[in-house]
């Protein structure tokens, strides 16, 4: 065999397959390693000669581009279909085998990402980094992942990431895998954020079919891999290695003579290997539908063969189901007294009684009268120490023995008004808030603003799986408030209805339900909020702020004698007056906003003699609540929203006082 630069190589007649799987190792290393020296030299080097105007052009689109690693990478098919790709694979005598399909209505195709380490993206990984997005890989951060399975939309999207290091991954002989997820816990948090599908991935042929260098601290590779590891967060790691043809020391890893391609827990057992802890060393997290899943940590617990394959952007594999672990404590906004500081502290998780559901919540909007509950307005009606929200949308993960028609994993909704009696005249007409046993989250039970939440079987309302669940929170008081009120004006398609206080978050939901319901909308609020409210749908604006009697004749001039209903929305005394003077005859004005100073003086004498109605309006039964969630699962309202963390309550409460706010808040308990 001839010999050159030291190396011995084998006569070309070779065979093509091992000369290609030894052409592909090059070409990765060239991009995981070359491409990495490179893309840091050539900066360094642009910058001290006269072709620095490239390296500020390549600044400008790293800027410009800085947020592909968190946005999905490129997508590159062309890159990502090489043929040189699958020789890479074929390399490798690791053979997945397929034992089950998914169903191919609910899986047509799954598209991943794979994720990496951040550094693989920094600037002074020019052309790399390009390579490495139009490869499809991203950033392994919360954002990046909480992007492909949420935020870009998108059903059957899916992230594949690797908890376990090279470090680990070399350290681990067959009878010994060890791998460490004190720190790698936020992997599984996202599937449970996002409720993507987990499905486990557990690999260990490299360990078998490659002799391994021992890597064990204090070795001859710590002083290079551990000074390393604390500046780049990267493991330098050794192996034996062969030619590009021969047997000698250069790229290629050596195989071992016995060679697995299948392995299953049971057949361990059999063959006499000790029994050992399952860990999880690649966890492939799909957005095709939200479901939670978990793995068990113990391969005897799961009775089958973990093995999945991808090809095409096809899966296959056993799926497992993973249903989370219940903590004992969460998080939960608490205060102590009213107008008092509100505090995010642990409190015990709830447990669920024989009719109940335990709701782990995803989304809990913020209301109105949140902030009346806190400032201590309504303390006839409410408690302290108690943690406020009643619009919860969350997912059931524990259902009592007595429960009917509900199962784990399905959609749930946690409203204001629940442990209706279900047998007094309120009940039977379907008044239900009327009802003298009512009990209502927020007010006198602990609500939504926590994590768990324990409610009644018969009072959850049912989320369709299609619902966004951001949107249905609001859903829960705030719209079913508004389209309740709507339905009690009852007035008909092509009349004219007035809303106050329409640039805010009720009004906002009432202009979409007023539309989708027929109703021509006559929007009252600040000035600053016309385009908002012509936006969502209203015909007309009036500024509510001005003179009142410029409003009263304002209105009356466009609605040509008045509007036929007012929904009174904003919480402030002087709106709720005016209406009852702009109130077209035989109308109706209902009333909904609450404002501290809420006793409303008027001449009885016209309202008589004109045929005019009050009506006050609270929330709705659960009809009217299935009702308005179906407005949004069409995609007919959309609620404009303002996603938060529980600590920035505080924050809306403020803007709400001030009346700035112009959307829809909602924690989402994943930031």
């Amino acid at each position: 065999m001839p010999e050159f630069l030291g190396i011995e190589w084998v006569d070309i007649f070779s065979s093509w397959e091992r000369k290609r799987g030894y052409l592909a190792v090059i070409y990765h290393f060239g991009v995981v390693f070359v491409l990495s020296l490179f893309g840091f030299l050539i900066p360094l080097y642009l910058f001290f000669t006269f072709q620095w105007p490239l390296l500020a052009l390549y600044a400008a689109w790293y800027y410009y581009d800085r947020k592909s690693p968190q946005k999905g990478g490129y997508d590159c098919s062309f890159l990502k279909d090489l043929t040189i790709n699958k020789w890479f694979v074929d390399y490798f005598p690791i053979r997945l085998h397929k034992t089950e399909d998914f169903p191919p209505d609910k899986f047509p195709g799954i598209k991943f990402n794979i994720c990496t380490l951040k550094m693989n993206f920094h600037f002074l990984q020019a052309l790399r980094r390009e390579i490495l997005l139009a490869m499809g890989f991203i950033d392994c951060s919360k954002e990046s992942i909480e992007y492909v399975l949420d935020g870009c939309g998108e059903k059957g999207r899916a992230v594949i990431l690797v908890p376990g290091g090279a470090e680990e991954a070399l350290q681990a002989h067959p009878g010994k895998h060890e791998l460490t997820l004190k720190k790698r816990k936020g992997f599984a948090r996202e599937a449970l954020i996002t409720g993507a599908h987990l499905v486990p991935v557990y690999s260990f042929g490299e360990n078998d079919v490659f002799r391994q260098v021992p890597n064990p601290a204090g070795s001859k590779t710590s002083p290079i891999s551990s000074p390393h590891k604390k500046i780049t967060r990267c493991f330098v790691s050794n192996f034996p290695r062969q030619g590009i043809s021969s047997d000698e020391d250069w790229l290629a890893a050596y195989e071992k003579t016995d060679k697995y391609s299948r392995w299953s827990p049971d057949s361990s057992r059999k063959s006499g290997q000790p029994n050992v802890e399952l860990f999880l060393t690649t966890l492939v997290i799909t957005s095709a539908f939200a479901t939670v899943i978990m793995i068990s940590t113990s391969y005897r617990a799961m009775g089958r063969t973990l093995f999945c394959a991808y090809r095409q952007n096809q899966a296959c594999g056993n799926f497992v189901r993973y249903l989370a672990s219940i903590p004992k404590t969460q998080r939960a906004l608490y205060f102590e007294k009213y107008n008092g500081p509100l505090e995010v502290k642990k409190v015990p998780v709830p447990k669920p009684a024989d009719d109940e559901l335990l709701v782990r919540i995803k989304y809990s909007g913020i209301c109105h009268t949140d902030l009346h509950v806190w400032l201590g307005d309504m303390a006839a009606f409410t408690k302290e120490k108690l943690v406020g929200g009643h619009e919860g949308a969350g997912e059931v993960v524990q259902v009592g023995s007595k429960v009917q028609g509900w199962k784990k994993g399905d959609l749930a909704g946690v409203k204001l008004f629940n442990f209706n009696c279900l047998t007094c005249e309120f009940c039977k007409s379907g008044v239900e808030p009327c009802c003298p046993d009512l009990q209502s989250y927020g007010f006198t039970r602990d609500g939504t603003f926590q994590e768990y939440v324990v409610v009644r079987g018969v009072d959850a309302a049912r989320i369709a799986p299609s619902t966004d669940m951001a949107q249905a929170a609001p859903i829960l008081c705030g719209g079913v408030t508004v389209y309740k009120a709507l339905k009690e004006a009852r007035i008909q398609a092509g009349q004219i209805v007035a809303l106050t206080g329409a640039g805010g978050g009720l009004g906002s939901l009432a202009i979409q339900y007023a539309k989708a319901m027929g109703f021509r909308v006559l929007a009252l609020d600040h000035a600053d909020k016309k385009d908002h409210c012509l936006k969502l749908g209203a015909e007309w604006f009036v500024d509510g702020f001005q003179d009142g009697k410029k409003i009263i004749n304002k209105v009356k001039e466009i609605t040509k004698g008045g509007p036929h209903a007012v929904v009174s929305l904003a919480v402030a005394k002087s709106p709720m007056e005016q209406a009852l003077e702009y109130i077209r005859k035989n109308g109706t004005v209902v009333y909904v906003g609450l404002p501290k100073d809420s006793k409303v003086t008027f001449d009885t004498s016209p309202f008589i003699f004109n045929a005019n109605k009050i009506v006050g309006s609270i929330v709705g039964n659960r009809l009217d609540v299935d009702e308005a969630l179906e407005f949004v699962t069409r995609g007919v309202v959309k609620v404009p929203l303002e996603l938060i963390k529980l600590e920035d309550t505080e924050r809306i409460y403020r803007q709400m006082l001030d009346g700035t706010i112009k959307s829809r808040a909602v924690i989402d308990f994943s930031l």
